[in-house]
Protein backbone atom coordinates (compact mmCIF):
# COMPACT_ATOMS: atom_id res chain seq x y z
CA UNK A 1 0.00 0.00 0.00
CA UNK A 2 2.72 2.37 1.18
CA UNK A 3 4.78 1.69 -2.06
CA UNK A 4 1.85 3.47 -3.93
CA UNK A 5 2.47 7.16 -6.06
CA UNK A 6 -0.22 9.22 -3.52
CA UNK A 7 1.76 7.70 -0.32
CA UNK A 8 5.13 8.94 -1.71
CA UNK A 9 3.40 12.51 -2.75
CA UNK A 10 2.05 12.72 0.52
CA UNK A 11 5.55 11.39 2.45
CA UNK A 12 7.29 14.77 0.47
CA UNK A 13 4.65 16.74 2.84
CA UNK A 14 5.63 18.40 6.32
CA UNK A 15 2.65 16.76 7.77
CA UNK A 16 2.60 13.33 6.35
CA UNK A 17 2.67 11.48 9.82
CA UNK A 18 -0.56 12.99 10.49
CA UNK A 19 -2.25 12.46 7.11
CA UNK A 20 -0.54 8.79 6.97
CA UNK A 21 -2.92 8.47 10.53
CA UNK A 22 -5.86 10.20 9.11
CA UNK A 23 -5.80 8.23 5.98
CA UNK A 24 -5.30 4.51 7.85
CA UNK A 25 -7.86 5.42 10.97
CA UNK A 26 -10.31 6.49 8.01
CA UNK A 27 -9.93 3.04 5.39
CA UNK A 28 -10.84 1.63 9.62
CA UNK A 29 -13.75 3.21 10.22
CA UNK A 30 -14.98 2.47 6.89
CA UNK A 31 -15.14 -0.98 7.35
CA UNK A 32 -16.46 -1.01 10.79
CA UNK A 33 -20.41 -0.33 9.92
CA UNK A 34 -19.70 -2.33 6.42
CA UNK A 35 -21.60 0.24 4.13
CA UNK A 36 -18.66 -0.24 2.05
CA UNK A 37 -16.70 2.50 1.40
CA UNK A 38 -19.06 5.23 3.07
CA UNK A 39 -17.57 6.74 6.20
CA UNK A 40 -20.68 6.48 9.02
CA UNK A 41 -20.91 6.09 12.76
CA UNK A 42 -23.69 4.10 12.41
CA UNK A 43 -25.64 2.70 9.52
CA UNK A 44 -27.82 6.33 9.12
CA UNK A 45 -25.10 8.72 11.00
CA UNK A 46 -22.20 9.73 9.00
CA UNK A 47 -19.34 10.74 10.80
CA UNK A 48 -18.51 14.72 10.48
CA UNK A 49 -15.48 16.70 10.84
CA UNK A 50 -16.63 17.41 14.37
CA UNK A 51 -17.14 13.13 15.28
CA UNK A 52 -13.55 12.71 13.40
CA UNK A 53 -12.08 15.28 15.36
CA UNK A 54 -13.48 13.48 18.40
CA UNK A 55 -12.79 9.75 17.37
CA UNK A 56 -9.13 10.88 16.19
CA UNK A 57 -8.34 12.64 18.98
CA UNK A 58 -6.86 15.88 17.27
CA UNK A 59 -7.40 19.97 16.54
CA UNK A 60 -10.09 20.61 14.05
CA UNK A 61 -7.24 22.36 11.79
CA UNK A 62 -5.55 18.81 11.75
CA UNK A 63 -8.36 16.72 10.29
CA UNK A 64 -9.14 19.29 7.78
CA UNK A 65 -5.63 19.20 6.97
CA UNK A 66 -5.40 15.93 6.45
CA UNK A 67 -8.74 15.45 4.77
CA UNK A 68 -8.27 18.16 2.23
CA UNK A 69 -4.97 16.73 1.02
CA UNK A 70 -6.80 12.72 1.07
CA UNK A 71 -9.32 14.83 -1.36
CA UNK A 72 -6.64 16.48 -3.61
CA UNK A 73 -4.87 13.15 -4.39
CA UNK A 74 -8.35 11.76 -5.01
CA UNK A 75 -8.43 8.97 -2.02
CA UNK A 76 -11.53 10.46 -0.49
CA UNK A 77 -14.39 12.43 -1.61
CA UNK A 78 -17.11 14.28 0.10
CA UNK A 79 -20.44 13.49 -1.49
CA UNK A 80 -23.66 15.64 -2.40
CA UNK A 81 -24.84 14.31 0.86
CA UNK A 82 -21.72 15.72 2.65
CA UNK A 83 -20.51 11.74 3.41
CA UNK A 84 -17.11 10.81 3.12
CA UNK A 85 -16.08 8.09 1.00
CA UNK A 86 -13.02 6.18 0.13
CA UNK A 87 -12.28 6.33 -3.30
CA UNK A 88 -11.61 2.90 -5.20
CA UNK A 89 -9.08 2.67 -7.19
CA UNK A 90 -8.98 0.06 -10.09
CA UNK A 91 -6.91 -2.83 -8.43
CA UNK A 92 -9.47 -3.24 -6.05
CA UNK A 93 -12.27 -2.95 -8.48
CA UNK A 94 -10.49 -5.45 -10.12
CA UNK A 95 -9.37 -7.74 -7.12
CA UNK A 96 -13.21 -8.03 -5.89
CA UNK A 97 -14.61 -8.63 -9.83
CA UNK A 98 -12.18 -11.62 -9.15
CA UNK A 99 -13.61 -12.53 -6.01
CA UNK A 100 -17.15 -12.59 -7.55
CA UNK A 101 -15.97 -14.99 -10.05
CA UNK A 102 -14.20 -17.85 -7.59
CA UNK A 103 -17.15 -17.43 -5.40
CA UNK A 104 -19.42 -17.88 -8.30
CA UNK A 105 -16.97 -21.18 -9.55
CA UNK A 106 -17.30 -22.32 -5.74
CA UNK A 107 -21.17 -22.22 -6.30
CA UNK A 108 -20.86 -23.98 -9.26
CA UNK A 109 -19.03 -26.63 -7.72
CA UNK A 110 -21.04 -27.36 -4.63
CA UNK A 111 -24.13 -27.47 -6.74
CA UNK A 112 -22.22 -30.71 -8.29
CA UNK A 113 -23.22 -34.18 -7.20
CA UNK A 114 -20.53 -36.84 -7.37
CA UNK A 115 -22.27 -40.15 -8.90
CA UNK A 116 -20.58 -43.58 -8.46
CA UNK A 117 -21.94 -47.05 -10.23
CA UNK A 118 -20.64 -50.02 -9.42
CA UNK A 119 -20.39 -52.88 -11.94
CA UNK A 120 -23.37 -54.79 -11.88
CA UNK A 121 -25.37 -51.45 -10.42
CA UNK A 122 -28.62 -50.58 -12.68
CA UNK A 123 -27.19 -47.38 -14.39
CA UNK A 124 -30.24 -44.57 -13.82
CA UNK A 125 -30.59 -41.18 -15.35
CA UNK A 126 -28.10 -38.64 -14.15
CA UNK A 127 -30.59 -35.77 -11.71
CA UNK A 128 -29.99 -32.02 -12.26
CA UNK A 129 -26.22 -31.42 -11.39
CA UNK A 130 -24.97 -34.96 -11.37
CA UNK A 131 -21.82 -36.07 -12.56
CA UNK A 132 -20.24 -39.54 -12.93
CA UNK A 133 -17.34 -39.48 -11.47
CA UNK A 134 -16.10 -43.18 -11.98
CA UNK A 135 -17.59 -47.16 -12.73
CA UNK A 136 -16.28 -49.84 -10.97
CA UNK A 137 -15.66 -53.33 -11.63
CA UNK A 138 -14.51 -56.05 -9.14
Amino acid sequence: MFDDTKFKMIDTKHERDLIHYVWTRFVTLTGKVNLEVDLHISKNIPYTIETLVIKFNRGIDQIKLGLDILIELEMIKLTEDNIYRVKKNKKVKKNKKKEQNIDAIDEDVEDIRIVCFYDGDEERPLGVGERVVQKWSF
